[in-house]
């Protein structure tokens, strides 16, 4: 891991965030629409295609147990607007007891959203063709990546952890008496959320009132997926040859960017960023989340010169 200017102020070597060109500022894309099955299980995902693609690959984003998808919908149209063909998915719903039904999945429920990830990643390659498909996972989305990459290492070509779960200390009592501090950090961050969700309060309202209707399996899950650890198979992940990236965010009250990057300076070979921002960075600072990725991602693959980035459709 390089060091940067950040690292004596948090005590872990972190790369530091260069100056980059201005991004094209996101405007609406229009996204299309799928749903995919696992089980009885299904995940509704939508692709929002690059107007004028100049990135390889696409990006999945994979949103934490406590958001939905339209709170991903901005910084997919801003990844998209400079780019990258970029997914957004939402939470799978709940998968029934039958005959393929995962017992793990109460006590481990990443492991049914690591498990939809697959499914999902296989359905893009099959509607959009076999290219590489990169992964970002928010919060409680990381180790559902993570968990993905390390069941299957020709899944993904990177993954990116953004303020990710599992790298910290857990514990229900610990993590609870966070609560607290991420939401003064959101209320500090209202104008930013107010302006950059206005136009999708509408879609933002009815998703959350659905996950509302499911509120405490949600929570329990949350809790299960946050007391996760996910140094051991981020280790195999790395070990294995695929690409890792870290965003961590500088005042994240929830998964502490000292710890966190104290972890994966244990690990090794994971680039991490440190940005300005709370736990809430994909919704209150889209275009900055969208810079630094778009820097990961063309790091990714720079040194892959034989790879077409934009392999001909017949």
């Amino acid at each position: 891991m390089s060091h940067g200017n950040h690292s004596a102020e948090l005590g872990a070597p972190v790369l530091e965030i260069p100056e980059a060109p201005s991004l094209e500022r996101a405007s609406l894309i229009t996204p299309e629409e799928h749903v995919s099955r696992t089980g009885r299980a299904q995940s509704h995902w939508s692709h929002y295609s690059a107007p004028n693609r100049t990135m390889p690959g696409r990006l999945l984003i994979v949103g934490g147990l406590g958001g939905v998808e339209s709170a991903y919908a901005n910084v997919a149209e801003s990844l998209a607007q400079n780019g990258l063909d970029t997914v957004t998915m939402n939470l799978p719903t709940y998968q029934h007891a039958h005959h393929q039904y995962h017992r793990d999945h109460l006590l481990s429920p990443e492991r049914l959203l690591a498990q939809m990830v697959r499914r999902v990643v296989r359905d893009i390659k099959l509607e959009y063709g076999d290219e590489p498909v990169d992964a970002a996972g928010h919060s409680t989305g990381g180790p559902a990546i993570t968990q993905a990459a390390d069941f299957d290492n020709d899944l993904l070509h990177s993954i990116t952890l953004w303020q990710t779960a599992g790298l910290t200390r857990g514990g229900v009592v610990r993590l609870g008496s966070r609560i607290p501090g991420v939401i003064w950090n959101g209320l500090k961050a209202r104008n930013q959320l107010r302006q950059n969700l206005s136009s999708r309060a509408t879609d933002l309202a009815r998703e959350y009132v659905g996950y509302t209707k499911n509120y405490p399996r949600r929570a329990l899950e949350a809790i299960a997926v946050c007391q996760s650890d996910i140094s051991e198979p981020l280790t195999r992940v790395v070990e294995a040859g695929i690409k890792v990236a870290a965003v961590v965010a500088k005042s994240d009250a929830f998964f502490h960017p000292e710890e966190t990057l104290s972890t994966l300076e244990r690990i090794g070979g994971i680039q991490s960023f440190l940005m300005n921002g709370c736990h809430l960075l994909p919704l209150a600072d889209p275009e900055g989340l969208t810079e630094q990725q778009i820097e990961i991602h063309g790091s990714f693959y720079r040194d892959e010169p034989t790879y077409d980035p934009l392999p001909k459709v017949a």
